[in-house]
């Protein structure tokens, strides 16, 4: 019997908590408010918090996020369905002009995209962060004000008739894929305080011709400026940069000279320059630590890894120093004229799409070899001559180089 009342205690007290729930959510749901514009609701520390832009022809009128509305100061757009309702009737293709008013310091367009850190880029080229304005097709204006502090992930991704963005230097953060597709995109400032250009921020902005980075960037993320195809002229890395990430500038095909490492740089990851055709050296600065180069290759100092190998270099036939134990991914992608490749016999590991698309016939791949990883001769339509090794250890690799070749 005392069981039984305990747990008649226990029901009754859930169908309290329920209750009181759901009046809560009626409570919330009748606070919200409407100008006629915007439908909004009041927080706790009585600012107020966009919800949804409310349907209407924005033809020939800019698109304003007030920084007060109906005598509140605004927090932020809190809503994964913001534009939902302009953007089923076609109304936000209609916007050409976008204007932040003074006094917004962030947009938090909450639920509208997934971790990024989870997504490899091989694997899901295609997968699209979407952000706030994102995909709207017709934007062309963008006014940022001096108050924004940060640029939130995804919110003008694919805005395809964005051509040029002044970014305030009062912007302390972009974050990823911030611009990511606006392949209209040809001028753009940076913020003169930023340490970090994130993941993808400018992936795909294949009209942008030249881009400036203030001294203060330590890091440049993961594909920030991949398939920038546009970007022309010498790079000019920061000289306080750190780290430059995976496939950070690939495919720039239009970037030429030779490229300074700068004194501090200390981490280059796979494919960084790959497809980059027309850089034509690398230089490293004095008192560089971690890089070395020679015949067209960067090393690091030990010469025991080797990043990447100029793609348009003029030479046939190339020996890859006996120090070498590994090839990072990308290292030969895309190399035009080269035929024949040796590698030495301390060699250990060869990295994903290490050869990929390149022109290469020859290769022996030799006994000291261990790891031969995911495509690593994808897409190498020339290969006459592939000699591996036989061993059991190398069975599993042979079969994946041999399924790249049949299915190249």
């Amino acid at each position: 019997m005392k069981t039984f009342k305990r747990i008649l205690s226990i029901f009754l007290a859930l169908l309290t908590v329920i209750s009181v729930m759901a009046v809560g959510a009626g409570t919330f749901t009748a606070s919200a408010e409407s100008n006629g514009v915007f439908t909004y609701y009041i927080d706790d520390d009585k600012t107020a918090v966009l919800v949804k832009a409310i349907d209407m022809d924005y033809a020939g009128k800019t698109f304003v996020i007030p920084a007060e509305i109906d005598g509140y100061k605004v927090k932020c757009v809190d809503s994964d369905k913001f534009l939902d309702d302009l953007r089923k009737s076609g109304n936000a293709d209609m916007i050409t002009s976008l204007k932040i008013e003074e006094g917004i310091v962030q947009l938090d367009a909450h639920g509208m995209y997934n971790d990024p850190d989870y997504i490899d880029d091989d694997e899901h080229p295609d997968y699209d962060y979407k952000g706030l304005f994102a995909g709207l097709k017709n934007l062309r204006n963008i006014s940022i004000p001096k108050s924004m502090k940060s640029i939130d992930i995804g919110m003008f991704s694919n805005c395809t008739s964005l051509k040029r963005l002044i970014i305030p230097d009062t912007v302390e953060q972009i974050e990823y894929n911030a611009f990511g597709g606006c392949t209209a995109l040809e001028y753009v400032t940076l913020p003169s305080k930023i340490k970090s250009i994130p993941r993808n921020a400018f992936k795909n902005c294949k009209s942008l011709t030249y881009i400036k980075f203030p001294s203060t960037v330590k890091s440049i993320g993961n594909s920030a400026f991949a398939y920038c195809e546009s970007l022309y002229g010498k790079l000019v890395l920061p000289k306080n940069l750190e780290k430059i990430g995976y496939k950070a500038f690939y495919g720039c095909k239009s970037l030429t000279g030779k490229l300074e490492i700068p004194k501090k740089l200390k981490e280059i990851e796979a494919g960084a320059f790959a497809f980059c055709m027309g850089i034509t050296g690398f230089r490293i600065a004095e008192g560089n630590k971690y890089f070395t180069q020679k015949n067209g290759a960067l090393f690091n100092r030990k010469k025991t890894h080797i990043y990447s190998y100029l793609p348009s270099k003029n030479v046939d036939n190339y020996k890859v120093p006996s120090t070498v134990k590994s090839i990072s991914s990308y290292t030969f992608a895309g190399t035009k004229y080269l035929r024949k490749i040796t590698l030495p016999s301390k060699m250990r590991t060869i990295g994903r799409y290490a050869f990929y698309k390149s022109k290469v016939k020859d290769v022996v791949i030799p006994k000291s070899v261990r790891y031969i990883l995911d495509s690593a001769f994808k897409n190498c339509k020339n290969i006459k001559t592939l000699k591996l090794p036989s061993s059991e250890v190398r069975q599993e690799s042979q079969a994946q180089i041999r399924q790249d070749q049949i299915t190249a």
